[in-house]
């Protein structure tokens, strides 16, 4: 998947470069080039926040990702939250569901979104260090192309 500036600037940008770049250079928001298709029954059969988040994200991601990691990222993300489905779905009646975001250390909602924002941010540094260093270790420069030293 692919994203572009909400003011017309950045085009077919990665999510790689969408997270490195944060705003667009024109001062707009990211959006996806195509909004992926879903299924929503599917979703719905979910149990859980991580559930969900693990069928959806990927959609967004794949651009710079393989899957495997995108789902190894979800699953070290909320780790320390008192309840271990972190962000339960309550069903209210047939038709609502609530999804509760106050589970965290502090038992309120800005522990989901500091957990969500700076964990996957540090793990996809954590990430692209890796891959770095092992392009560099045999011999390749960041995009993948074989480079030559000279003294």
């Amino acid at each position: 998947m692919l994203f572009h500036s909400t003011r017309g600037g950045d085009s077919n940008k990665t999510f790689e470069e969408v997270l490195l770049q944060g705003l667009a250079s024109d001062g707009g928001l990211f959006m996806p080039n195509e909004w992926p298709q879903v299924n929503l029954d599917n979703l719905k059969k979910q149990k859980t926040f991580l559930d969900v988040a693990k069928q959806i994200v990927p959609l967004y991601t794949s651009s710079s990702f393989q899957q495997s990691e995108v789902l190894e990222l979800l699953d070290k993300t909320w780790h320390d939250f008192s309840d271990k489905n972190f962000a339960p779905i309550r069903s209210l009646d047939e038709e609502k569901s609530v999804l509760e975001l106050f589970h965290g250390p502090t038992a309120a909602f800005k522990d989901f979104v500091r957990r969500s924002v700076v964990t996957a941010v540090l793990a996809y540094w954590t990430l692209l260090h890796a891959q770095i260093e092992q392009r560099l270790t045999v011999g390749m420069d960041l995009r993948g192309r074989p480079f030559v030293t000279t003294q």
